[in-house]
């Protein structure tokens, strides 16, 4: 592998007889940009005006607790992260009322609602369940790793109060149908390996 003149370009040679073609034989050079994290729809809007501070984990589960210890106010007179967070859960939570529907795991009884998702949030302090790292309630990327979810502890059963965790997008991926027990103690050995 060679280093191009620009340190964000990797160039790639192979070995021509991996591509032989009728005989001839030729470099095949592919070079490989760097992905550009792609800005979510709603940053475009001139609603989306936060600042870095607003966007730091730490201060968004702030957001997180004067919502919950403010549930009586109404909607309007909130804050505006806080109208935002409360917009993003309500949407999230959508989004797995119809995945869980699409694969039949939907029970209403049970489905998690707003409020235990952010009493979920609170009692965790906003972190990933098994990176311990703090997830983005508000994020700027589609596909940002570090923005929360509700995992799902048994993959059998919806996204019900009982059976869900937070966890960042990108364990939520990783882990995928992996006991849950097993892949926490992989997440603790990372852990221990950088100490």
């Amino acid at each position: 592998m060679k280093t191009n003149d620009r340190d964000d370009i990797k160039v790639i040679s192979m070995d021509s007889l991996l591509y032989e073609k009728k005989g001839k034989r030729s470099a095949v050079t592919k070079i490989v940009e760097p992905k550009i994290p792609k800005k979510r729809v709603i940053t475009t809007t001139d609603k989306w005006n936060f600042s870095e501070d607003e966007l730091d984990p730490i201060q968004q589960l702030e957001y997180v607790r004067q919502i919950v210890n403010e549930c009586e106010i109404p909607f309007q007179r909130l804050s505006t992260p806080c109208q935002f967070i409360k917009q993003q859960i309500q949407q999230k939570l959508g989004s797995y009322k119809c995945q869980d529907g699409k694969k039949n795991k939907y029970d209403e009884l049970s489905f998690i609602k707003h409020h235990q998702v952010l009493q979920l949030m609170i009692q965790c302090e906003n972190k990933c369940f098994y990176c311990k790292e703090p997830t983005h309630v508000l994020y700027e990327n589609v596909r940002e790793p570090k923005q929360w979810t509700l995992e799902r502890i048994h993959n059998h059963i919806g996204h019900n109060e009982t059976n869900v965790v937070i966890a960042c997008l990108q364990c939520n991926l990783r882990r995928r149908t992996m006991h849950y027990q097993r892949y926490v103690l992989t997440k603790e050995m990372n852990i221990i390996k950088k100490i």
